[in-house]
């Protein structure tokens, strides 16, 4: 089982003086100081990391929590990518069931008109009807 790696909740964003840190019961951490023109991006990152730790309360391990969050994200944006790659194949087959229910449906007429039609000229005339199809999209 791990252990807890850092001071336990909650942290408080403290400025003292001069001084900007974190206060933890009697303990006192010391991260910059307002002395820059930079002072407040200090305090900004002060207080990005007091809420940062505090969102992680009563995770024991928060490195490893982070760690298997940034990991979930990968391969959530993996999955997604293969989604979307699905999606595109998924949608090109739907187009070509559309283009044979056509010619299906052009032959189906043809019949039904009397018209006789051998085997070679109904493949002939569904796929060049699907060609047709492809080259209009």
């Amino acid at each position: 089982m791990s252990e807890i790696l850092h001071t336990s909740e909650p942290w408080e964003f403290r400025t003292i003086g001069n001084r900007i840190g974190f206060q933890h019961n009697d303990q006192w951490i010391v991260i910059g100081s307002m002395h820059s023109v930079l002072d407040f991006l200090s305090e900004a990152n002060g207080k990005r990391i007091v809420a940062c730790v505090n969102a992680l309360s009563g995770i024991k391990n928060p490195e490893h929590f982070v760690s298997n969050a940034k990991n979930f994200k990968k391969q959530s944006e993996v999955f997604y990518k293969e989604n979307e790659s699905l999606q595109f194949k998924c949608n090109e087959l739907e187009n070509t069931n559309a283009q044979l229910n056509d010619a299906l449906s052009a032959i189906h007429d043809a019949l039904e008109n009397g018209l006789s039609i051998n085997p070679d000229s109904i493949l002939h005339v569904g796929l060049k009807k699907i060609l047709q199809n492809e080259k209009s999209v």
